[in-house]
């Protein structure tokens, strides 16, 4: 069929913005269709990207304006992917599309941790008891296996959502490469005797043996024994108060405890030394405690009938010593410690060195013995009471009240609920237990510290209260265990004398870098001392059992022995900046100048590399730190395998499609919780359609379109140049929110400017003469030109985010006559075009002003339709009522035609009246209807050559045949 024989025939009226034309126009097939069918054709896309190594061309074309990486944190390699991968995942590679599409050399190096508990854990599930006596080497031969393989099974799952990146060589913390550079970082804080052991308490888990870092750790309420315990004071070996001489010194000292388990350890009974102490006496009962706690004690007596004594300070109440209340023969003294509140408890707080963080401190500073008597699984040792040996201190805390009660030690107990540390990964409660650990000197006394802060202050934090949470967090935090009791990760490389020295330097952890990088870390424990020291002896520095070093001394490396420590993998994990960003993947460079995570990384991955990186370098190893909140469900709860409320990333692809889950998360404010449900997915997915049925639409508009021929400006008055205003808008505004990262504004800009410019406005205004007006007419071909141009930028703006339907769209416009001249394949191959130039601003003005009165027609066409029945609005006509003589008059005349268009109605006419307005009558009685265009006018039958057309489709028609005779 010829472009006239289009042309003359009938066309349907458009159901919205999209309607389908095809049957009527005889549209040329393409690619892109209506339907979406995300969940065949994505598969299909994904294959011809690999086949044509599109990412490959993206990096090998020109990046003007230089290079911008964003760093990817490790995921763990120890299941299939979950809804916060796919938030996490698809907000990094927005990121980075924009970027690119910026003209930015944003390279994106996926990486995983392949190292530690997680994976120790499902391996130790799968083996069973098997497992304790197996080799190290096979247990770790299995747990490579297993991450390996979750390495692969992920990688294939972030590609299918459509992202972009080196999966073809990602980096692994097990990559011997990688392990050197972490090996090798840790060489550099010893060298500036950052790393230090110490026997001292830390976050110990019972369930898993090793000891956990505070970002391994979460917190969950528990229910504990509350109680009050009486320790018998010693008057034989105490000095008493001088104030105190009628006080009875056959008084207690009375505590409050939640962890009666603990009591074994005591080795002391802490006060404030500024806190004001008095005796409580009821009956035969003398009980010390805080002045401003007597109310609370007083109630738990049950009794009126006291007396107080003179109040002391506490620090005159250090020279009494007390008999522990589980081994009597035991004399502890009262001591002073700042910490101690008066917010609860008795204003005495029970110290167990071994198994508290100020216990500790006090411990050392009062020179009291760092005492543990529990075992690595949780087992009370031979050191403790025989009532309690062997025994697992979660099932004594009853055992230890009834043995307080006999004792007649029990003033009162009670059950109290509680927030208490957890271990992340087998979430059983923790406990702090005194053990030998490896410790980075990380304290808020520490220059290291200093220095991490003085990073933050260089750093870009989004949003702008993350820097103040990571300060804080800094500020109070205790040093750095670094060590773990596990098989699975990078060990530390220390060697251990038989006099008791160990060598751990940053020569010889240099030294054991360079094997590891060779030989992977498995070589700690299959090759020999004397194979990784590469020498018989070995002369270094030397730490002393007392924390001291020795200057020189020689080591015999066949009488050394290995440590069995591996690396905290908060350790492995920060250490990235160096091992890939100028390790495996020198070609990154650092400082990045983004890390994207979660925001519980304040605390672990974010903070792990500010540390480390703050013990050697002199710059912030990232530029910017973006964080999202997490997944939840649609009642607001933590979404989570356990708790059974999770969705499925691999369902949810099957039943949605990637686009319509990348839509989703863009349409989200991720800076918050984000609530995610199977309603909200198809809920998006229905905006989705919007946004694909306009770029079909504007598709279908350009069926006859050459781009080289047809480039045509707008006329000044045209709809079209409204519709440059807002498409300049739109890229103006969407530009602004993806360089604010606040994609939820982009997702809005787009779906609103879909929904509303185009569907509601431009899509009625224009239908009248792209399939009424002559084919190569200016007013046709500048909205021709006008929908490329939206089409073009409207894509380009929805690449980072529907990656698939952007580029499939991308192909089907450059199936149009002259568009590969001027643009690449893939729109992920282009380059963001120029900014729309702004129309003039008298232009603006003027349809600023009329577009009111269109809201008003519109609201009529909407009355007329409910209240007579008018469904097509080419059966009414627009009168504009201006008065004589007014300005206005003339701006009507003028816009008068695209009024008409706009509204969609088949007429209008100009009246005077008194104030200036609209009004839409029904002429259904009143004017015929042309048989071309629908419209209903005055003109119908003016040309008796064409008695069923109005005077302008009867101009047309003419020409028509006037073509077609020549």
């Amino acid at each position: 069929m010829s472009t006239q024989d289009k042309m003359e025939s009938k066309p349907e009226v458009p159901t919205g913005a999209a309607g389908d034309y095809r049957s009527t126009l005889n549209l040329p097939r393409t690619d892109f269709d209506m339907k979406a069918n995300l969940t065949q054709r994505e598969p299909g896309i994904l294959a011809r990207w690999k086949t044509e190594n599109l990412y490959k061309t993206i990096r090998s074309r020109q990046h003007p304006k230089g290079k911008w990486v964003l760093h990817d944190g490790p995921p763990y390699s120890n299941g299939d992917i979950h809804m916060g991968h796919l938030i996490n995942k698809v907000l990094k590679d927005i990121v980075v599309k924009y970027r690119t599409m910026q003209g930015y050399d944003s390279l994106y190096v996926p990486g995983w941790d392949c190292h530690g508990l997680p994976i120790e854990s499902a391996i130790q599930k799968e083996l069973g008891p098997k497992m304790r006596t197996m080799p190290v080497d096979e247990i770790r031969r299995q747990c490579r296996e297993y991450a390996l393989k979750y390495v692969h099974l992920q990688s294939e799952s972030f590609q299918r959502l459509g992202v972009f990146g080196e999966f073809a060589r990602p980096y692994l913390t097990l990559d011997p490469v990688y392990e050197a550079g972490i090996l090798n970082v840790l060489a550099k804080l010893i060298g500036r005797e950052l790393v230090f052991r110490q026997l001292k308490p830390v976050h110990w888990c019972t369930f898993d043996q090793t000891a956990l870092a505070e970002a391994e750790l979460e917190y969950d309420n528990r229910e504990d024994a509350s109680v009050y315990v009486k320790f018998a004071i010693d008057p034989l070996n105490s000095h008493w108060p001088a104030g105190w001489r009628n006080v009875p010194q056959h008084a207690y000292l009375l505590i409050w405890t939640t962890t009666p388990w603990t009591l074994p350890a005591n080795r002391a009974v802490a006060v404030h030394p500024e806190h004001q102490y008095v005796c409580l006496s009821a009956g035969t009962q003398h009980l010390i405690v805080a002045a401003k706690l007597v109310e609370t004690i007083t109630k738990l007596l049950e009794t009126t009938d006291m007396q107080i004594s003179a109040a002391v300070p506490g620090i005159d109440l250090c020279g009494i010593k007390y008999r522990h209340p589980l081994d009597p023969q035991r004399i502890q003294p009262v001591v002073p410690a700042s910490y101690v509140t008066l917010e609860d408890g008795t204003g005495l707080v029970h110290t167990a060195p071994g198994h508290g963080t100020e216990d500790y401190q006090t411990g050392k500073a009062q020179d009291l013995e760092i005492y543990c008597p529990v075992l690595p699984d949780g087992r009370y040792d031979q050191s403790a009471p025989e009532f309690l040996r062997g025994k697992t201190i979660w099932n004594t805390n009853q055992n230890i009240v009834e043995h307080l009660k006999h004792g007649g030690l029990l003033l009162h107990q009670e059950n109290i609920s509680h927030s208490y540390p957890h271990c992340w990964r087998c979430h059983k409660p923790v406990i702090f237990r005194a053990t030998e650990q490896w410790f980075v000197r990380a304290n808020h006394e520490s220059h290291l510290v200093e220095k991490a802060m003085a990073f933050v202050e260089r750093v870009k934090w989004i949003p702008a209260w993350g820097k103040n949470r990571i300060a804080g967090m800094l500020q109070t935090r205790p040093d750095w265990c670094i060590s773990r009791q596990r098989h699975w990760g990078v060990p530390i490389p220390a060697f251990f004398a038989p006099d008791g020295k160990i060598l751990l330097t940053e020569k010889s952890v240099h030294r054991v870098a360079e094997h590891i990088g060779k030989h992977g870390s498995d070589a700690w424990f299959t090759h020999t001392v004397e194979e990784i020291l590469g020498s018989p002896e070995w002369t270094d520095k030397a730490l002393n059992i007392d924390g001291s070093w020795s200057s020189k001394h020689s080591f015999k490396t066949g009488e050394l022995r290995k440590g069995t420590d591996i690396l905290d993998v908060w350790f492995e994990s920060g250490a990235s900046h160096h091992a890939v960003l100028e390790g495996t993947h020198p070609e990154l460079g650092c400082p990045a100048a983004m890390y994207l995570e979660g925001s519980d990384q304040h605390r672990g991955w974010f903070q792990s590399t500010l540390l480390e990186a703050a013990g050697y370098r002199d710059k912030p190893p990232y530029e910017q730190v973006l964080t999202h909140g997490f997944i939840v469900d649609a009642a607001g709860r933590k979404m989570s395998k356990s708790e059974g409320n999770d969705i499925k990333v691999a369902d949810a692809l099957k039943e949605n499609g990637a686009d319509i889950l990348r839509l989703w998360v863009a349409s989200v404010d991720y800076q918050n919780d984000m609530p995610c449900s199977k309603e909200l997915f198809t809920r998006t997915g229905e905006a989705y359609k919007k946004i694909r049925n306009t770029i079909r639409y504007l598709l279908g508009n350009l069926y006859d379109f050459d781009y080289r021929e047809h480039v045509t400006q707008p006329q000044a008055q045209s709809i079209d140049t409204w519709m440059q205003y807002r498409l300049a808008i739109l890229i103006g505004d969407t530009h602004s929110a993806y360089d604010q990262y606040e994609f939820h504004r982009v997702f809005r800009n787009l779906y609103e400017f879909c929904n509303v410019d185009i569907s509601a406005i431009y899509a009625k205004a224009i239908k009248d003469r792209l399939y009424c007006e002559l084919p190569d007419s200016p007013r046709r071909r500048a909205s021709q030109t006008m929908c490329c141009r939206v089409l073009i930028y409207l894509i380009e703006l929805l690449g980072p985010i529907l990656v698939f339907t952007a580029d499939e769209a991308w192909r089907a416009a450059l199936a149009l006559p002259g568009m590969k001249e001027h643009f690449p394949g893939s729109v992920h191959c282009n380059l963001f075009s120029e900014s729309v130039k702004q129309p003039a601003v008298e232009l603006v003005e003027h349809w600023n002003t009329l577009m009111p009165l269109v809201d008003d027609g519109l609201k009529q066409l909407d009355s007329l339709k409910r209240q007579i029945g008018l469904g097509n609005p080419l059966d009414a006509e627009a009168v504009i009522v201006v008065p004589q003589s007014h300005p206005m008059e003339k701006l009507m005349k003028t816009y008068g035609p695209e009024l008409e268009d706009v509204l969609g109605v088949g007429y209008h006419r100009i009246e005077h009246g008194e104030i200036w307005a609209i009004k839409i009558h029904d002429t259904r009685e009143l004017y015929p209807s042309c048989t071309r265009s629908w419209k209903r006018r005055p003109d119908v039958g003016s040309d008796p050559k064409f008695p069923d057309l109005s005077a302008r489709d009867a101009r047309v028609m003419g020409e028509l045949r006037r073509q077609r005779k020549h």
